[in-house]
Formats: structure tokens, sequence, C-alpha cells
């Protein structure tokens, strides 16, 4: 939903003025004021180190990084701040980013800036429990070694309102994006590729959604998985040349694996929705385990190893 600028604002409470009385009017067009004051008083960081970009993460922040090369293994693990920490892993250390409000992470040049990291077992960014969180032209991933057992590239818990746009994200992190417990997420724009377990995760969310993003070359397991979520949607994106390294054995991975038994019986609007979509050169064993509860509209789906059994 577009916000309304100030201006917009103070107009629509001033015809109120004369419609509902002057207390509530007024009372209105406080609220109004402060919200506005709020938003313009969002503060802008230019960052240009990895410790000055840890050293920024707070609420109601705007981080433009340059476009240069942050290595978040290069914190010292000791550094920590009331919203950011790292966190002891297998092989070293994460970074958690957690209870902020209104952060935006954004790259400011042409070319994505780079988030790496390098322990194998670790998140690239991991978020927990934060709200109108905004990444945008970020390329973010594992260097040097393939992230094999449990790193992935960003992962979100317990938080609202996230949206990702113009962003790489790429393995060996085990798996693109991690959504759990997530109310509102919009991706557009971006693209998950070389990821070494899956392309994505959803559990326990609602309003996932999505728009011209590209999954290739991820490999090994399941691409999608969704479990215990509601309108989660796919539209105008393309899912192109990724394979299941298992195909033939025991266990048959699946490009679309739908978790959870809740989803039969659910009502319509919990149907997957893949809209406007390309799904082509894909190496699986089966499309999904549950065809009833994937809305397919408009889709390319040609050249792949699995057919369309119900």
């Amino acid at each position: 939903m577009k916000l309304l600028s100030h201006q917009s604002r103070r107009s629509f409470s001033l015809s109120l003025l004369s419609l509902l009385g002057g207390s509530v009017a007024v009372a209105l067009e406080k609220r109004n004021v402060a919200a506005a004051k709020r938003e313009d008083n969002r503060e802008e960081v230019t960052v240009g180190t990895v410790e000055e970009f840890f050293s920024a993460i707070a609420p109601n922040r705007t981080i433009k990084l340059e476009p240069i090369t942050y290595r978040l293994s290069n914190l010292n693990p000791n550094t920590r701040s009331q919203y950011a920490r790292l966190e002891k892993v297998f092989d070293g250390y994460e970074l958690i980013i957690s209870d902020v409000e209104n952060l935006k992470i954004i790259g400011v040049g042409n070319s994505p800036s780079r988030l790496l990291t390098q322990p194998r077992y670790a998140e690239v960014l991991r978020f927990r429990n934060c709200h109108n969180l905004t990444i945008e032209n970020i390329e973010a991933g594992h260097s040097p070694e393939p992230g094999y057992c449990h790193g992935g590239v960003l992962y979100f818990a317990d938080s609202d309102r996230i949206s990702i746009n113009r962003c790489i994200l790429f393995g060996s992190g085990t798996i693109g994006i991690t959504a759990n417990r997530i109310q509102q997420l919009s991706c557009q724009n971006t693209e998950i590729t070389n990821c070494t377990y899956h392309g994505l995760t959803v559990e326990s969310s609602n309003e996932v959604k999505f728009t011209n993003c590209k999954w290739t070359k991820n490999r090994d397991y399941e691409l999608i998985n969704i479990g215990n979520s509601s309108n989660v949607q796919f539209i105008k994106c393309e899912f192109i040349d990724n394979f299941s390294s298992n195909l033939g054995s025991v266990n048959d991975y699946l490009f679309f694996n739908l978790q959870s038994s809740q989803f039969y019986g659910l009502k319509e609007d919990n149907l997957i929705l893949v809209k406007d979509c390309i799904i082509t050169d894909n190496y699986f064993a089966k499309f999904t385990n549950n065809f009833d509860r994937i809305n397919l509209v408009n889709t390319r789906i040609e050249n792949n190893s699995f057919r369309l059994e119900r």
C-alpha cells in the first residue's frame, strides 16, 4: 500500500476537521504528522568497510554499501551491539541481526555490493525478529569454500514486511532464502543460483511473493520447499537448469516439495500460485508430491525430467 505524503496526509486531515469536529480531526492530524516525521528522520549511513557496516546496524536507518566486497569473516568475533552480534557455528561465526525495525541495506553502485562469509556452517545473514526490512542490490554467498552442511545465504525468522530486490544469492550456500514464521515477504528481480541443498524454504509463513526472480543451477535435493504456509506466489519467475543429483535413488527428490499434510483441505487462497513462469531444463524425479495444491497459470513447462502427473 502506497503511503501518503506529508502534504496529502495534512489535506486529508483538514477535510476530516470539517466533517468530524475539532477534537477527532486534530488528534488524527497530530498522529499523521508524527508518522511523517519518523519517516523523514530515517538516518542514512554510507559504509566502506565491514566494520562500518556492522556498527551501522540499527532501527530507522538506511545503510548504503559502496560497490565493494565486505568479508563478514573478518569481523572480530567479540564485536557486538544492541542489534547485531557474531554467533559461534561449527567452523566459525555467523552474523545475527535482531530486533530492528525500518532497516534498509542497499548497495549504491551500478553493480551489487558483495557480502561474503567463509564458514560453511554459517548463514551469510541471519535475521531474527525484524520488521520492515529492505535488502537491495546485494550479492551474497559463501567464499571460498562450499557450504555443504548447514550454511545458507539469507535466513529470516519471526519477522514481517521483508523486501528483497535486485539481489544475487549464490552457493555454495545450502539454501538461497529461508523464511520461517514470516508475515509478508516480497522478493523481486533476484537470482538464486548454485545453492547445494535447496533454492528456497518457506515454513509457517504467510503472504510470500516472488516476482521476476530466477532459480538456476541449484542442485542436489528439492528445489522449492513449502510447509504450513499460505498465500505463496511465483509471478513471472524462471526455473532453469536446476537438478537433483539423486535421481533414481531411494530418495526421489521433488521440484516442489509441499512438506505438510496441512495443505490438504485448506481453502483456495492457500494454493501455491505459479503464474506466467518458465520451468525448463530441470532434472528431478517428480514435479511435486501434491499437485492439487499448485495452481499453474500460463506457465511454460518443458524439457524437464519429470512429467506433470496428478
